[in-house]
């Protein structure tokens, strides 16, 4: 008798041991050991556990990233990134907590390694480049709105593996630009700048929800798209605006038609893309020129 319930003792702790190590198995993260300053990167989280999710930590700003089930381990995927002017390089961590488990806590290193931007010296009016009380005042008016827009990270993941350019042409501005206006140093470029004639079609470069249109001091005629986890994508100076606060819409999708309104020198489409409140540069997230969308 004592020795049958000595056996069932040992296989009772055996198999509690097994659904223990089991419950307990380390999260798995990946992500890339080093990225340049500027440049978003992607990074993914699997694991065996029961999760519904878990929450994201960087640079100070936390997301819940959800975990869908397939072929019985759970997985999720989310885009980070730093800002050109505002993130030093350095060693930086990422860490990942289960909803579920305040106590297990997955941290990732990444080393954000410096880059060198191009700089461009322009000479304009000083009215131009000096705001007037007025200008002043709507300019923190835009930047109110516009910076509560993209401090969201709510909404369920919609965007896929790969966006599309939203419009066909010659980049004249890059991510990162120093720009010197009349020999004072401005904010780098936190965009990209495609030259397209007025009119082009402008289309949306995955499937989202419409956050906020309207018209802005510098941004002009402008569209703002959710993408769900801290995506959001920007569409700058345009002519025309097709889409409404609160519409779905789909990749590709016209979204509105290039122009010159707001500060700019001429016809193009300024295009943005912040995550977790971060300007990004979307190139590394486009691909090759062969991928831009022509009509």
């Amino acid at each position: 008798m004592r020795a049958n319930l000595l056996l069932a003792l040992a296989c009772a702790l055996f198999f509690a041991g097994n659904v223990l190590a089991r419950d307990t198995a380390p999260l798995r993260v990946n992500a890339p050991a080093s990225v340049s300053v500027g440049d978003p990167f992607t990074v993914s989280v699997g694991t065996e556990l029961s999760l519904t999710g878990v929450e994201i930590s960087w640079l100070g700003e936390s997301v819940r990233l959800p975990l869908s089930r397939n072929n019985g381990t759970r997985r999720g995927k989310i885009i980070l990134g730093t800002e050109v002017g505002e993130d030093e390089p350095g060693t930086r961590w990422i860490g990942i907590r289960p909803l579920n488990d305040k106590g297990l806590v997955h941290k990732r290193r990444i080393t954000v390694q410096g880059k060198e931007f191009p700089s461009q010296h322009l000479s304009l009016p000083e009215g131009s480049v000096t705001l007037s009380q007025s200008q002043l005042k709507r300019y923190r008016k835009d930047k109110r709105a516009i910076g509560a827009v993209l401090s969201s990270t709510d909404g369920e993941r919609s965007w896929r593996n790969s966006f599309i350019w939203p419009v066909h042409g010659e980049i004249t501005s890059t991510y990162g630009l120093d720009r010197i206006l009349n020999g004072q140093p401005r904010s780098p470029h936190r965009g990209v700048d495609v030259a397209v004639p007025s009119g082009t079609p402008v289309r949306a470069m995955d499937s989202g929800r419409v956050t906020l249109t309207g018209e802005f001091l510098f941004e002009g005629k402008a569209v703002f798209i959710d993408h769900g986890l801290g995506v959001i994508s920007m569409y700058f100076h345009l002519a025309s605006i097709h889409a409404e606060q609160g519409d779905r819409v789909k990749q590709g999708e016209v979204i509105g038609r290039s122009g010159v309104s707001g500060r700019t020198s001429g016809p193009h489409l300024h295009f943005g893309l912040s995550v977790l409140d971060r300007l990004v540069n979307p190139l590394p997230l486009l691909g090759d020129e062969s991928a831009r969308h022509s009509d």
